[in-house]
């Protein structure tokens, strides 16, 4: 069996307008430079004198111990420039932070790197509040350091649970996948449909950005760095192509290949969006299908790993792969499954599934049924309940449905994440 073995890309994007209040104050911009020096140890970490220093000034040293590195990325010096690490909550920390915090630091040197880092925090305090979404702790930002803090989710990524299943399971992978997957599928499109309603797109949806919970196998979408407003940012921020070449969706890549950048601008700036060169919102679609098939079969569709080169992809091997080869579904798995990612994986994104009609399909009946309770859900047009939530007033009190909506009138629900309660 093919193993799946997809490149991670680097995440980018731009910072859109203003944004509401945190759930939790924001820490103070420190404005002097933290960058050079040597590794330092912190806590019980060795990390860059910069990213230490950048920690102990904006006064998260005092609230949190690092104690574990777990990704780190370096850049073409050879130089860590971005660095993810477990962190456990002090007792000098608010009492309402989760008890194990994921810290991200990442060295924003350029302008562009700044404003992808800060995209992240803005983005990431409007969803906080919502269960299918890594819940924001805190951010801060001194110097050339952006800091992020997020609750920690002891499963890791969806790439590094696939990986683990294979080896786990074997040739049985796929028989297995489609029960093991379909609650977190379930997850991963209420949390692009919740993004879609508010006039988000995330545009970087991969298995690489899906935090899986250990115990519950509950999927949160991350890293928001990429999330593109498509009320506010302007006609250069949508022509920017950004996310995993082996994700993009077909009109994206014939798009990128065929047209120059500033061409792209000018005709985001004089289209309508129903005319625009691609749909943002039928990107994260596809994306979407792209992730559920590699959930499911441990391998990317239409054989692209065939036409990487040292796992290095690029979009005229994504696009050729698309032309030349079709959309093959093990015959092990459902027919309604294999019918949604079909749904999912149109070349046409004007006939692409949304996230609201995926949400639907006939593959979610049983799950549907069998739910025992939905929590606090509330309709993704409930606007009143969406700015309580992002304000941080109290939520207004919402009766849990008595009975299960079928099938042909089910629409996309978001949970709320609870209050949590003071320690004592």
């Amino acid at each position: 069996m093919e193993r799946f073995d997809a490149a991670s890309s680097s995440s980018s994007g731009a910072q859109a307008g203003p944004a509401p209040p945190p759930p939790f104050p924001p820490l103070a911009v420190a404005a002097v430079d933290g960058a050079g020096g040597k590794d330092t140890t912190c806590g019980s970490c060795i990390i860059p004198h910069a990213f230490a220093r950048a920690l102990r000034k904006c006064g998260l040293a005092r609230q949190l111990e690092l104690r574990e590195i777990l990704i780190s990325k370096t850049g073409d010096a050879g130089l860590i420039n971005s660095l993810v690490a477990r962190a456990r909550k002090r007792s000098r920390a608010p009492s309402e932070w989760p008890e194990r915090v994921a810290i991200k630091f990442t060295h924003t040197s350029g302008r562009v790197q700044r404003e992808f880092a800060r995209r992240e925090a803005v983005f990431g305090t409007r969803v906080a509040n919502l269960e299918q979404f890594s819940r924001l702790v805190t951010h801060a930002e001194y110097g050339f350091v952006m800091i992020v803090c997020t609750e920690y989710v002891s499963g890791g990524d969806a790439l590094a649970a696939i990986r683990r299943a294979q080896m786990r399971h074997g040739e049985s992978y796929v028989p297995t996948a489609e029960r093991r997957w379909r609650d977190g599928a379930r997850d991963l499109l209420r949390a692009v449909s919740a993004l879609h309603t508010m006039g988000l797109a995330h545009r970087d949806i991969k298995p690489d950005n899906l935090l899986v919970d250990v115990r519950t196998h509950a999927i949160a979408l991350a890293d928001m760095a990429f999330v593109l407003d498509v009320h506010v940012d302007t006609h250069v921020e949508l022509a920017r192509t950004c996310g995993s070449v082996m994700y993009i969706a077909p009109a994206m890549a014939r798009n990128v290949l065929a047209v120059k950048t500033l061409e792209r601008e000018y005709a985001f700036s004089q289209a309508e969006p129903q005319t625009w060169p691609w749909d943002p919102f039928a990107n994260d679609m596809w994306a979407c299908g792209v992730t559920l098939y590699a959930l499911l079969h441990g391998k990317l569709p239409f054989n692209m790993l065939n036409y990487a080169v040292g796992r290095k992809f690029s979009v005229e091997r994504t696009m050729f792969a698309l032309d030349h080869e079709t959309l093959e579904i093990d015959a092990r798995l459902s027919p309604a499954v294999a019918d949604l990612l079909r749904g999912m994986l149109d070349m046409n994104e004007r006939t692409r599934l949304s996230a609201q009609a995926a949400l639907r399909h006939a593959w979610f009946n049983d799950i549907a049924r069998s739910a025992p309770n939905l929590g606090l859900a509330c309709s993704l047009s409930a606007a009143p309940l969406r700015r309580a939530a992002l304000s941080g007033t109290e939520l207004p009190s919402i009766a849990i449905p008595t009975a299960i909506p079928t099938p042909a009138t089910a629409t996309a629900r978001v949970l709320v994440r609870p209050a949590r309660a003071p320690r004592k």
